[in-house]
């Protein structure tokens, strides 16, 4: 499970506990894990019995015979950072050390007659104690060493598992006090989908008996603690609360389980903000230093809205808190630009020591301890309550028996429930828990270095193609609050996912950018749903101009009882032909439509259409918002242009053209035809005269011209 971001808090000495590299190396050939669970007492005395209590585990494949734990330590004190750095990093069989065995509360039987053996996977507790006399150590103040050692039936070296402290053994606590800051994180990975569905059951557990969130809102309500809150945390334990489904792979709905849990961890917030000071975080927990170094710092700003959105926790100052307190120059910059309280970042980033730093003019730099919380010595398991606290107790006591001056403090951040523990045991007299409004009443040292933003913490950051995923989401929800005539609520909507989408919490997860792409799938079909195109898929005319065919527009989302304008939609309608030389159709402007409870109100609109010329072409109508936006698939029409009707009166008049032409040609056939059998008459006439002879050499007579005139057939 993703608890990356879901538990930075800001406890007492500002305590914050974030991600950290181990402190000591691993015993990877060890068949047992040892877990201590207690030691008591915390801060012993040179005269006190310390007794220690865990758990140990077959981690090998073999059983193991006749298995004991023995009381451990180390004669050397450790008085200084020097001696406690090489310490933290030692292997686990450095120092040797040495068992104590002088008596049976030294050593502790893992097995019984009955059963001799601690089989693979099988657990076994224990408790071993140890006087000062048996102890032996020297009169020294100081750090030692003290932990246990695990054996096999055969009694010999070397131990086949171990296990560390540090204690502190004291005549006299220091006359320094060393101000701790603890800030305790309240946020969780998002898990709501929209209302009241949620993707999985997982704030159940966290805020449940002994839930993560559970713990650390206990460590929270410790006097002089400071909490920072997650707004859309807040958020979805409130839809939670009111009754919520969870939805499967397959898109079933079951009931949750979390409902009465999420309304006790809700009633003890409240109690938490009446008694504590704090902050909230951004809404969502954003992975900033990927958003910056893509260049989308533009999302910023729906994260901002979506957490102004949750009254719950908008009056209470924000804190910037870069994933994993990780940030390069440009992530710092964009983070002051939020106008916020304070930055919270880790020491390994800023590469000092002091509880307040400040770049520049910027806002304070609240510099926490990162490695806190990676507890130590090893062998791992060294990250456990017990080893934080003991961890803490030791180097605050070094820093705290220095050299004099004005000791600025330490600051811790709370994330999980093994930090939550030791801030609740955390005591000391040579600390004092300060909150964190008293901090910022410090004078910051400036920032001298530069942020150290390493390789490592690159990778770490949402990869590009998720972040792209993201982009597209965005767009999406765009167009949905577009496509609505009272968008407020669909705003509201897409700032909460998106900021959702793009939280520090998802590093590491190899199913965010499958979840981001199911996010968007649901938000592309909701749009798709809303409103549907009617019209038919062919459509023939005889004319050229003045053409149209009907289209109608339906708004499928379900309406108000009581007349009014919940998703009601404004949508346009434009129109791209295949052949644009040939036809064209008029886009139609956006139109109102009140959606109704049938969930089927519709208008029905006339397309104008241009046609130059004949024959089929498709024209394809797609939605559009009233900015332009595609909304849903479009639909497509053949418009086929005959110009039937045009065409037959041109023939026509053609024809009676041809008509009246061959009628006039005719008749002055006719006409010429009657004048020549005229002639001929009169020649037949002349004929009976009698004439005289005409020589064919002769040449025509005067005046005439063709010769003489042939005779009709």
């Amino acid at each position: 499970m993703l608890s990356f971001a879901l538990s930075y808090a800001l406890a007492g000495l500002i305590i914050i506990v974030g991600t950290a590299t181990p402190a000591a190396a691993d015993d990877p050939d060890a068949p047992v894990s040892i877990r201590i669970t207690a030691m008591s007492p915390s801060l012993p005395t040179p005269t006190d019995t310390i007794t220690l209590t865990g758990v140990v585990t077959n981690t090998g494949k073999k059983p193991i015979d006749r298995p004991r734990v023995y009381f451990w330590r180390n004669q050397a004190p450790i008085t200084d950072q020097e001696g406690f750095g090489t310490a933290l990093d030692s292997a686990p069989t450095d120092p040797l050390g040495a068992r104590v065995t002088a008596d049976v509360q030294n050593r502790f039987h893992l097995w019984t007659e009955a059963d001799p053996t601690l089989d693979p996977g099988e657990s076994a507790k224990f408790t071993v104690s140890a006087t000062p006399e048996q102890l032996d150590l020297p009169d020294t103040a100081g750090i030692y060493l003290i932990g246990v050692h695990v054996l096999d039936g055969t009694d010999r070296a070397p131990a086949i598992g171990r296990a560390r402290l540090f204690a502190p053994i004291l005549n006299e606590p220091p006359d320094q006090v060393l101000p701790i800051s603890s800030v305790v994180v309240l946020n969780s990975r998002p898990g709501r989908l929209q209302d009241r569905i949620f993707t999985d059951d997982h704030l159940a557990d966290e805020v449940g008996p002994g839930g993560r969130l559970t713990q650390l809102l206990a460590a929270a309500q410790n006097p002089g603690t400071t909490f920072a809150v997650d707004p859309s945390l807040i958020e979805e334990l409130t839809a939670m609360r009111a009754g919520y489904q969870v939805r499967d792979a397959d898109g079933n709905l079951t009931a949750g389980i979390g409902t009465e849990r999420a309304a006790a961890w809700l009633q003890g917030f409240q109690q938490l903000l009446d008694r504590n000071p704090g902050y909230r975080l951004l809404y969502g927990t954003p992975d900033l230093a990927a958003l910056v170094r893509s260049d989308r710092t533009e999302l910023l700003d729906r994260v901002k809205a979506a957490g102004a959105a949750i009254p719950e926790t908008s009056a209470l100052p924000l804190l910037v808190w870069p994933g994993d307190g990780a940030a390069d120059a440009a992530t710092l910059r964009a983070a002051a630009e939020l106008d916020p309280a304070g930055i919270l970042l880790s020491d390994g980033t800023t590469g000092s020591s002091a509880p307040l730093l400040r770049d520049g003019d910027g806002p304070p730099i609240i510099n926490y301890q990162g490695s806190g919380s990676a507890g130590g010595p090893g062998p791992d398991p060294s990250n456990t309550a017990v080893h934080q606290r003991q961890r803490t107790l030791a180097e605050t006591w070094i820093e705290a028996s220095g050299a004099g001056g004005d000791l600025g403090g330490r600051v811790r951040l709370i994330t999980t429930p093994a930090e939550a523990g030791s801030v609740r045991q955390l005591t000391a007299p040579w600390l004092r828990s300060v909150p964190l409004p008293d901090l910022f009443r410090q004078r910051p040292e400036r920032l001298a270095d530069k942020l150290a933003y390493p390789k490592a913490a690159q990778r770490a950051e949402l990869p590009a193609r998720g972040l792209r995923e993201v982009d597209d989401l965005a767009d999406s929800y765009q167009t949905y609050a577009e496509l609505l005539l009272d968008p407020a609520q669909a705003k509201k909507d897409a700032d909460a996912a998106v900021a959702k989408a793009v939280s520090a919490t998802w590093r590491g997860d190899d199913g965010w950018t499958g979840l981001v792409e199911s996010r968007l799938d649901q938000v592309d079909r909701v749009i798709g749903d809303a409103v549907k195109i009617g019209l038919v898929q062919r459509f023939t005319t005889t004319g050229q101009n003045d053409i149209s065919f009907p289209i109608t527009v339906t708004n499928t989302l379900p309406g108000p009882e009581q007349p009014g304008d919940q998703n009601s939609i404004r949508v346009g309608i434009t129109f791209t032909s295949a052949q644009s030389q040939r036809l064209t159709v008029k886009p139609i402007d956006p139109i109102v439509i009140r959606a109704n409870p049938e969930r089927n109100a519709s208008v029905t609109r006339n397309t104008q259409i241009e046609a130059r010329a004949n024959g089929p072409v498709e024209v394809t109508a797609q939605l559009v918002t009233a900015t332009g936006r595609p909304v849903g698939k479009p639909a497509r029409v053949e418009v086929t242009v005959t110009q039937a009707g045009t065409v037959g009166w041109v023939i026509a008049i053609a024809a009676g053209i041809v008509l009246i032409g061959t009628t006039v040609f005719r008749i002055q056939q006719v006409a010429r035809e009657r004048a020549q059998e005229r002639e001929d008459d009169d020649t037949v006439e002349r004929a009976a005269v009698p004439v005289e002879p005409v020589d064919p050499a002769a040449p025509p007579p005067a005046g005439s011209v063709d010769g003489p005139r042939r005779a009709r057939p």
